[in-house]
């Protein structure tokens, strides 16, 4: 697993560290049903406005073991902040570069919730399903009484990074944002034994993750 190394766990880094690049000793089943592809978005285009939250967190507070709450559910999500909106936020000390913050009205029950984290954010542009963010941290967890936040890591926010340690690069092979990244790449953590200490839906969404940059 190649992890940056600004992603190690620290107090003020937990909101960042959802985002992992697995290198796998075998190739995925193609044909397996659970795993479909999804392609990376170009960091120069606008983003969508509408997306899409996968996650098998709780679908209803307090309860854990409920069975509705181990399956799979989405829900859209159109209220990304802008960033003027983000920086009010007590945790975008680092800037609001790096993650998508979203903001649900009062009383709506769509939301991610704990065990979700992990999931993506999805959006179809052209036809095709793109990963624009992984669900990180949640405020509020599924609690509809008040308005709710969700911060999700911005995908696109770390294309340098995947670019160059996978090879797949959205904006053209070896293209880089910042141009002097192939020359001074940052520094990343490489962890072998990680894979065990991952939670399922972790493990699962960076596995479709992976997938989609294979293909």
């Amino acid at each position: 697993m190649f992890l940056k190394s600004d992603f190690l766990p620290k107090p003020m880094n937990r909101i960042f560290s959802d985002l992992a690049i697995f290198e796998l000793e075998e190739a995925l089943d193609l044909d397996f049903k659970d795993i479909q592809p999804i392609c990376l978005p170009n960091p120069s285009h606008p983003i969508p406005k509408l997306y899409k939250v996968y996650g098998f967190g709780r679908t209803v507070r307090r309860e854990e073991d409920s069975r509705v709450n181990m399956q799979l559910h989405w829900y859209y999500e159109n209220n990304l902040l802008s960033r003027f909106a983000c920086l009010r936020f007590p945790f975008t000390v680092r800037g609001c570069g790096g993650y998508f913050v979203t903001k649900r009205p009062i009383g709506d029950l769509r939301s991610a919730c704990k065990g979700d984290s992990g999931g993506g954010l999805s959006a179809i542009v052209s036809g095709r399903h793109r990963l624009y963010g992984v669900v990180s941290y949640a405020v509020n967890y599924c609690d509809n009484k008040t308005e709710f936040s969700s911060v999700y890591v911005n995908v696109s926010f770390n294309h340098d990074f995947i670019c160059y340690y996978t090879g797949i690069c959205p904006m053209g092979y070896n293209v880089y944002l910042n141009s002097k990244y192939a020359t001074y790449p940052e520094p990343v953590a490489a962890v072998g034994f990680a894979l065990r200490r991952q939670s399922p839906i972790a493990i699962y969404f960076i596995l479709i993750f992976f997938y989609c940059l294979i293909i």
